[in-house]
């Protein structure tokens, strides 16, 4: 709501960017199409997926703190990345994604420090299971605002699956 009165307040005073005009303007699945788009939705969500599976991954196999820092660290800062291309324009969207990167988020805190910890070993798989759960649920909301199925770039991607297998 905020968002739309100040694109009026802007377009009223002549400062009226092609932000506010594309992400307002028609219908609720055409002004979520635009948001699809402008943040990259597809590709940050195929990355995040693809990274949390590492990080699982990497907590089963390994007992080098430094690697999980280094994959954790950068799982932390992709769900940040994402977290602040809300609102989307679609409140149960946004709210949807608001629970999942909040989750992620906790579960890449739990991540750094996992190695070694079964505490935090399981507080990450807690949070991670609730975080992609949501994450989820955002993806096939989108979907049906949009009327088609979304493609993340890790399903397009034999080398990208196989390697997560």
């Amino acid at each position: 709501m905020r968002a739309a009165a100040l694109c009026v307040v802007l377009g009223l005073s002549g400062l009226l960017g092609a932000g506010c005009a594309s992400d307002q303007q028609g219908s609720p699945s055409k002004q979520l199409s635009n948001w699809v788009t402008g943040t990259d939705f597809a590709a940050s969500t195929g990355q995040i997926r693809a990274d949390v599976a590492k990080a699982t991954t990497l907590l089963a196999t390994t007992e080098n703190p430094d690697a999980a820092h280094t994959l954790c660290g950068a799982l932390l800062v992709e769900i940040q990345q994402a977290n602040q291309t809300l609102p989307s324009p679609d409140t149960p969207t946004t709210n949807l994604l608001g629970a999942s990167y909040e989750s992620l988020g906790a579960a890449a805190h739990d991540c750094y420090d996992a190695v070694g910890n079964p505490a935090k070993q399981t507080a990450f798989a807690k949070d991670r299971r609730a975080g992609l759960f949501s994450l989820t649920e955002a993806q096939l909301r989108i979907e049906a605002v949009l009327g088609k199925r979304l493609i993340l770039p890790s399903e397009s991607s034999p080398s990208t699956t196989a390697a997560l297998k």
